[in-house]
């Protein structure tokens, strides 16, 4: 389904706060890579009087795509500007928002020492060493043939 009506859903059910949210991603049609992304998840306070529930609920009603929104060039701040039109609206903080993948040499190797001995034995190469690549990132890392002679010794002091 739609991410942002599912993730509406969950609050409407779940923690059976009103919320709104809107999402988008515009992707190159050539090779899909993401062009740009973004989101609003707007949430109604216990106090929200009827008429400041229907002005919000008109606001966003006008409210372009977000995408559109962001391919104008428009800030998460304009955004929220232009979806609380009407409302007394001040940014109270700001922070940068970036990517990180957080795989490690370390968790690679966990994530082998996780396998059976027999398996870490089976993915040592003639080359000398092994590579795992991250899903998320592409961040490749190598494991030497040693040290993977060395997890599958551990696995099997593990075993016994």
């Amino acid at each position: 389904g739609e991410i942002a009506e599912d993730v509406t859903e969950y609050y409407a059910r779940s923690a059976q706060t009103p919320t709104i949210c809107a999402l988008g991603v515009l992707a190159d049609k050539n090779d899909h890579a993401v062009i740009l992304a973004g989101g609003l998840l707007v949430q109604l306070l216990p106090s929200a009087t009827e008429e400041a529930i229907a002005h919000l609920e008109r606001n966003l009603h006008l409210l372009e795509p977000i995408t559109t929104m962001l391919a104008k060039g428009m800030t998460p701040a304009d955004i929220c500007r232009r979806a609380l039109d009407g409302f007394d609206v001040r940014v109270l903080d700001e922070s940068p928002v970036h990517y990180a993948c957080t795989c490690s040499m370390e968790k690679v190797a966990h994530a082998i020492a996780g396998l059976p001995s027999a398996e870490i034995l089976g993915l040592q190469d003639p080359k000398g060493y092994a590579e795992a690549r991250c899903p998320y990132c592409a961040r490749t890392y190598r494991l030497t043939n040693e040290e993977l002679e060395k997890l599958a010794d551990q696995k099997k002091q593990e075993e016994k």
